[in-house]
């Protein structure tokens, strides 16, 4: 009899365990994956709402959702992988952001990445050829080191086929060569753009200005940060010393940003 009772106790505590265990379980298959999200944008800052945001997997994987109307988005339960993301206009497909990087191993907020996307129209003129500018001073002043002009060029290359960490590899190999190398800095924040790392982006383009001030690569890229940290009136301020600088060559790229912010024409002290 007390064999029978000891058994019975067994079993109730058995399936109590099970119970116990069965929506931590659970928790665990409702946590599989990662969430990548953000925010469309458009070239005034404000949200971009009802445009389609497509994400491509390097394994094949292809989805998409429509952004709400805060231009929010988010793709849940993504398998483990590299990603990229952009946004594109539903009624004209030449309105669209740039191809954005996501890694899911390169993320240090547990299984959420976020990835905000700034959409903007084609510009009329970018398959024309252009006449190159005028040699700035900076730029005649440079004695760069062959290894590190090498290792920047290569770094280029890298990035046109989209091998983003062997490009930033590149680009520290040259700066560590020649740390004035403001156009590396540069291609090194582009390169940060593309991974969705704005934070370290920004630095980038902050060190190419202090060696050149008026490198319009770094302008436009430092501008594109601080409108993707919503900082508008700092990112205004970086798009007019990129026209300043370079008046016909940026024209058409920061245009409906600064027609669609008036207000931030008010601005408070010197560039």
């Amino acid at each position: 009899m007390i064999r029978i009772v000891i058994h019975i106790i067994a079993i109730s505590l058995l399936l109590a365990g099970l119970l116990m265990l069965t929506p931590h379980a659970a928790a665990r298959t409702w946590q599989t994956g990662f969430l990548i999200y953000g925010k469309v944008s458009l070239p005034n800052g404000q949200p971009a709402s009802r445009v389609v945001v497509k994400i491509n997997g390097t394994t094949g994987l292809d989805r998409q959702v429509q952004t709400d109307d805060q231009g929010n988005y988010q793709f849940p339960s993504m398998p483990n992988g590299r990603y990229t993301l952009q946004a594109i206009s539903q009624t004209d497909s030449s309105v669209s952001s740039s191809s954005v990087e996501a890694d899911t191993s390169r993320t240090f907020n547990g299984n959420r990445i976020q990835v905000h996307l700034y959409i903007r129209a084609a510009s009329s003129n970018s398959k024309e050829t252009r006449k190159p500018g005028v040699l700035s001073v900076a730029e005649a002043a440079q004695r760069v080191p062959k290894d590190a002009r090498k290792s920047y060029e290569h770094g280029l290359k890298l990035k046109e086929e989209r091998k983003l960490e062997q490009a930033l590899a590149s680009f520290d190999h040259a700066i560590g060569i020649y740390p004035e190398y403001f156009q590396a800095h540069a291609a090194r924040g582009d390169v940060n753009i593309s991974g969705g790392k704005i934070d370290p982006a920004f630095q980038d383009f902050d060190r190419a200005l202090k060696f050149n001030p008026e490198y319009v690569t770094a302008l436009r890229g430092a501008g594109f940060c601080k409108l993707q940290q919503q900082q508008l009136n700092e990112a205004a301020r970086y798009f007019v010393r990129a026209l300043d600088v370079d008046p016909l060559g940026h024209l058409d790229r920061h245009r409906d940003f600064l027609a669609g912010e008036r207000g931030l024409h008010r601005f408070d002290g010197d560039f």
